[in-house]
């Protein structure tokens, strides 16, 4: 049996843009430096790098139709128990009813507690890519 492919216009119909919230993450490491430069014609451009990797900071943000809802940044990844953290604490007290969490289907986002302390705000949840 083949499982039929839903398109997120179709996950999202008849929800208001401004109860829509969605979460993603990035991170960067602090000693990464450009490995191009400029100079002027005819000279050399010069500068420094660092000769080891620093820390990997990861970020972690919720964003609506009016701006940032939430945020946090932390040295080292992301792993479940950070995450259902930040919905816990973060997330959750700033979610109202009629809400809608999207976000897309990493394995750390399909935790049973996230879903839970979203359902539990009375906010809706979607995962993008199923």
């Amino acid at each position: 049996m083949q499982k039929q492919r839903v398109e997120f216009w179709q996950l999202v119909q008849g929800i208001l843009a401004k109860d829509l919230i969605f979460i993603d993450e990035s991170g960067i490491n602090l000693a990464m430096v450009r490995l191009f430069a400029r100079s002027p014609k005819g000279q050399r451009a010069y500068g420094s790098r660092p000769q080891k990797r620093g820390p990997n900071v990861s970020l972690l943000g919720a964003i609506g139709l009016k701006g940032l809802i939430t945020q946090v940044s932390l040295v080292g990844p992301i792993d479940s128990l950070t995450f259902e953290a930040f919905i816990a604490r973060k997330l959750v007290p700033q979610l109202w009813a009629g809400a809608c969490v999207v976000m897309d289907n990493c394995s750390i986002h399909k935790g049973k507690a996230v879903e839970a302390l979203i359902h539990q705000a009375q906010a809706k949840l979607i995962y993008l890519g199923v």
